[in-house]
């Protein structure tokens, strides 16, 4: 019995970036940002001026498809470093704390196979609004994360949960 492949629901969206690299091919060496919406809606461009930026995030994306995907939108590009912010969906879709950590694991396995020396930030979950309800979870993954970063000079770990929060103790509305 033959069973049918399926085409990722990612595709498209990861096509795309190489239809860009095409046109207009990215320097090696270059800063990748990958992870899902926050990295889309972030202006990398406007914030990192002449640091040659490379914005590779797609919206809705958990951990594991950054590493599905991680030859085509990271390691290709042989970047200095690699700024990654996910499992903010991981965690919303059901994913254990244990299935965020073992999937950014492998990512910066993935990444320093193949680039020892490359640089990597983690920017940690951050608490939203919307996701309030699953905050103890997600902060039990950076914690985790804050780990694995302790422990290898290459991986730094940016908290971005405490600066996030009001004086209420909850997430600043403006952000």
């Amino acid at each position: 019995v033959s069973v049918p492949i399926t085409e990722s629901r990612w595709e498209k969206s990861i096509q795309k970036f190489e239809a860009a690299d095409a046109e207009n091919p990215p320097a090696e060496g270059s800063i990748v940002f990958v992870g899902s919406s926050s990295i889309v809606m972030w202006d990398t461009d406007a914030a990192f001026p002449g640091y040659g930026v490379i914005n590779r995030g797609f919206g809705g994306s958990q951990t594991s498809d950054s590493l599905e995907f991680s030859d085509r939108i990271i390691l290709k590009y042989k970047p200095r470093l690699v700024v990654i912010y996910a499992g903010d969906n991981d965690i919303a879709k059901g994913k254990s704390v244990e299935t965020v950590v073992e999937d950014t694991q492998e990512l910066f396995d993935v990444i320093h196979e193949d680039r020892r020396k490359t640089k990597i930030i983690y920017v940690a979950i951050k608490p939203s609004i919307a996701r309030w309800n699953l905050v103890d979870t997600m902060r039990e993954a950076n914690v985790e994360i804050a780990a694995i970063a302790k422990k290898d000079r290459r991986i730094t770990f940016l908290d971005i949960d405490t600066p996030s929060l009001g004086a209420d103790g909850k997430p600043r509305k403006e952000l």
